[in-house]
Order: structure tokens, then sequence, then C-alpha cells
């Protein structure tokens, strides 16, 4: 049973006022160090090709019929109806534009061509117009590349691609920042600085830590030290300090000679040096 409930119960004495048990703070806490170093651990482990990237899908003559453009199933049934409306007589108006421009000129002269061959059949012509269908339909982009495509010599098309932000795992939840929308349409998808998780999980680890070196001579007695704050700048004077107040932050004292004091009647001081890291 926690302390703290403990306490609630009165099976502890309370508290003395003004002081707070230490174990209460640590239940408090919402975060611990080691959950926050797990965190900064998945932000830079995490895939960044989950969040964004770029394929290589292969092209609209890659697996055509004799190479030709190849339709997907939804365009080829829309060709397919455009030259239904021109043999029939409607407008081209009736042939509504719902894919790209060249799939629509694909539709436009399909139409074209089932209009004339009514055309001919009335008057009695044998000659038999039929609309080119091009590479036929099935067109994917999850099929392979085919590497002997004459049309992209086997590299495919370049298709940029955003993932579902639903269905990222940890990591990548916790790496994607956001998304901006600009106005000329693009999107700008934002993540976390990866470079700077590094230099904080690299601090947090003692790995490629900055070193400092410090070098100057221990007095042998207190006359002696205060001679040397005489003579020593403010500035190397408050480097010293810190050196010696931050070394629980990294700063290790190793010495050259023993760690007993010298006699007074020594000439020669003990050596030191402060270095940072291990």
């Amino acid at each position: 049973m926690q302390r703290r409930t403990q306490r609630k119960l009165g099976l502890l004495p309370p508290s003395p006022r003004g002081v707070t048990d230490v174990t209460t703070l640590l239940e408090s806490a919402e975060v611990s160090a080691s959950e926050l170093r797990q965190e900064l651990k998945q932000i830079f482990l995490a895939d960044t090709t989950e969040i964004s990237g770029v394929w290589r899908v292969p092209c609209r003559f890659c697996h055509g019929i004799n190479h030709q453009y190849q339709y997907t199933d939804a365009e080829w049934r829309f060709v397919e109806q455009a030259a239904t409306w021109g043999e029939l007589g409607f407008p081209f108006a009736a042939v509504t534009n719902e894919f790209n421009h060249i799939v629509l000129n694909h539709a436009h002269a399909a139409f074209q061509i089932a209009r004339e061959a009514v055309k001919l059949k009335e008057t009695g012509s044998q000659i038999n117009m039929q609309a080119d269908r091009k590479g036929g339909g099935g067109y994917s982009r999850n099929a392979p590349v085919n590497p002997d495509c004459p049309q992209c010599s086997g590299l495919g098309d370049t298709m940029a691609y955003v993932c579902d932000t639903r269905r990222l795992s940890e990591g990548g939840k916790r790496l994607y920042k956001g998304v901006k929308f600009k106005r000329d349409g693009d999107i700008e998808i934002m993540t976390i600085d990866r470079q700077h998780i590094r230099d904080m999980l690299a601090r947090d680890l003692r790995v490629a830590v900055e070193r400092k070196e410090i070098n100057f001579n221990f007095p042998r007695t207190a006359a002696e030290f205060d001679e040397m704050l005489s003579k020593l700048p403010t500035r190397e004077i408050e480097t010293m300090i810190a050196a010696l107040v931050i070394e629980g932050e990294g700063y290790v004292v190793k010495s050259d000679a023993a760690t007993d004091v010298t006699p007074a009647d020594e000439p020669q001081a003990r050596q030191g040096r402060f270095q940072r890291g291990n």
C-alpha cells in the first residue's frame, strides 16, 4: 500500500507542516525521466517514410497493349460511354469531364469517330470506323514497373504520397507535428526536428559530449589562494567556480598528483585539470 494512502487511512502520522513527502512528489509527477527518455527514443527511431515519401509507380505505357496508353477500368468505361453518346447523336456536352485532360481528349476522339461512323453507315458506306482503344484497361499504380517499357525506360513515374495519420505507429504519431496547406494547393508535412532529438539523447547518454578543459595550479595555503584570486581576471574566476559548481553535470576532476596536501615549503604546486565528460 502506498504511503499516501496509508496516511489518508491514519496508518501513518501526518507530515509536518511545510514538509512534503518525497514519495508524494514522485506520485504526483505526470511524466518521469524514464518515460520522457522513452518518448525521445520513439521519435528518434520513427520511420519518416511512414508519414510521407516517394514511390516509383508504372507509367501508363508499362503494361498497355503494344505499350500504348493504358486506362484504369473507370477511365475505360468513360471513353466507351463517350463513344456511345456520339453514336446516339447526343452533344459532346453530355460527356462530363471526370478525369485528366489526356483521357478527356481520348473520349472526345471516340465521340467524334462514333458520330462519323453513324453518318457513313447512313450513306451505305462499308467503311467500319471504330475508336482506338489504345492500351486497354486495367492500369494500377500497385503494379510493378516494367523494366522493358520503351516509354519510361524502366524508371516508371514518380509519385509523392502522404499517409493516413490515423494509422501511424506510436513513434510516427510523436514524430508527426502537423500539416500546412499553402495557397497554391500544395501541402507541407511538418515533423519534429530529429537532429535536435538526437542531440538531446546524446547529452543524456553522455555520447559525443563537448569537452572543456581548464588548467590551473592548486594553491598550497590560504594566502596563496587569496593571492591567486587577486591576480586572476574576473572572467577566469567565474569559469573556475562554474566548473566546480556543475561538476555533477559532467565535469570531472582529474589530477596528475596525489590527493594529499602538498607541504607549504615544497616549491612545485600540484597541477589539476577539469574536463567535461568521462
